[in-house]
């Protein structure tokens, strides 16, 4: 699915559309009738930045405002003698924001002003919002979605006001209504915990694909990688065979040798997290069959003649006019998923080996700050990750030193500190130490 898509955007806005009752004829951005939900999604998702034309009672007051998430001018905002070009300070703006931000938001926004039409709000309540109405439109979301989705449409309509200069009115009574959503939500809006990939999935994998394929070996050189080097997904494979963009997936010199050989380090040129510098991950030498260096090393050696700029998981093709393939996100998750499902196994998603590779690491009694920071975290969301907690808790706080007389803070606080300060300078140290693997193959 292309990642401009808005899926929390068209949840609130089917929603809100099958629930409420009409009380006048209007114009709908989107008519829902009795699609199903799936059908819904593929008209909605899309938007970019720009809503289509809506009927004329939901447009805001303000002119120069509109139905869009960006101001379309800036002229309302300087004097006529200003030689300042607004549409270089819009479009600046735009860059702002991820592209599948932009989607979801205006989705949200479209939901909003429908929502306005079909409850005869006055355009001067509409934009800026009054706070009555922006708790109502929530309200109108209650006990039919999860709170986080109720939380990200307060978040859109506050963009909206903030991206067009307008006062926001929500206050603490407008987080009450957020929370009541999320106390309220149903059970069918709470999403299960994805299945994480296992060392004994990867090891039945690595049995199952055909040793000395060009393709199969670069399915297991990626499985291995996002696994062990706890990778997005998407951040390694993009949806193009034929088209590779150096800029945002990594390529074959994109792999440096570290520390005599035994570790690999990828450089992503772009990640969800860092879109312009990118980041990279450490890879380190594993027993067989689940080594990630190795496997990077068959593949290389296998789909050799390969240029340096080509994608990292680039594969030779037979009999076909084109040298060679990009390994995509379509075609390595057919592959694991049929081997997997014919194994007994449920099918799983592109994060799973990221969940997996965390997990692994902290049942093996890697320090938690370490994988933290390995993983690129920066946040608290790396919690959300943590599988398996009874083995973990296992590793770190079974048989602790009842008798220790030292005051117990000072100690963790000391090895946090070391272990953070560790993780930073490896990374520091083994990039100076580097050079492209790609060249001895």
């Amino acid at each position: 699915m292309p990642p401009h898509r808005s899926i929390i955007g068209g949840i609130i806005q089917n929603l809100y559309t099958n629930r409420r009752v009409k009380k006048t004829h209007v114009a709908s951005p989107v008519s829902t009738g009795s699609q199903d939900t799936s059908a819904v999604f593929r008209t909605l998702l899309h938007r970019t930045e720009q809503l289509p034309n809506v009927h004329s009672t939901a447009l805001p007051s303000v002119t120069h405002a509109g139905p869009t998430l960006f101001p379309l001018s800036l002229s309302h905002e300087h004097t006529s003698s200003t030689s300042l070009d607004d549409r270089k300070i819009i479009q600046v703006m735009q860059d702002g924001l991820a592209r599948g931000t932009k989607g979801n938001y205006t989705s949200i926004i479209s939901s909003f002003l429908k929502f306005c039409a079909d409850n005869n709000v006055p355009r001067k309540d509409q934009f800026p919002a009054t706070e009555f109405i922006l708790c109502g439109f929530i309200a109108s979301l209650d006990r039919s979605v999860a709170g986080s989705t109720a939380s990200t449409a307060v978040t859109a309509l506050k963009r909206w006001h903030e991206l067009h200069n307008q006062p926001w009115n929500g206050s603490e009574r407008l987080a009450l209504m957020v929370k009541g959503v999320a106390n309220n939500a149903p059970a069918s809006s709470k999403r299960e915990k994805r299945t994480a990939v296992t060392t004994k999935m990867l090891a039945d994998l690595a049995s199952a694909l055909v040793q000395d394929d060009p393709k199969d070996m670069a399915v297991l050189a990626c499985a291995l990688v996002a696994f062990f080097g706890q990778a997005r997904l998407g951040e390694l494979l993009s949806s193009s065979r034929l088209k590779h963009n150096p800029k945002s997936h990594p390529s074959r010199d994109s792999v440096v040798i570290l520390l005599d050989n035994n570790s690999r380090e990828v450089l992503l040129p772009r990640t969800k997290t860092n879109q312009i510098d990118g980041q990279s991950i450490i890879i380190t030498k594993q027993k067989d069959p689940l080594d990630p260096v190795k496997a990077i090393e068959c593949h290389f050696r296998i789909n050799h003649s390969l240029e340096p700029s080509d994608h990292l998981f680039a594969h030779r093709i037979q009999n076909s006019r084109h040298r060679r393939h990009s390994l995509t996100h379509e075609d390595f998750m057919r592959r694991v998923n049929n081997i997997w499902s014919k194994l007994g196994y449920p099918r799983i998603t592109g994060h799973s080996f990221r969940i997996g590779g965390t997990t692994m690491m902290l049942r093996n009694g890697v320090p938690p700050e370490v994988v933290k920071e390995l993983g690129r975290w920066s946040s608290d969301a790396f919690y959300e990750y943590w599988r398996d907690l009874p083995t973990i808790a296992k590793q770190h706080v079974q048989l602790l030193d009842l008798n220790a007389t030292v005051h117990p803070l000072a100690p963790v606080e000391s090895q946090a500190r070391r272990t953070r300060s560790f993780a930073a300078a490896l990374n520091d140290r083994v990039r100076s130490q580097g050079r492209p693997a790609f060249r001895p193959y």
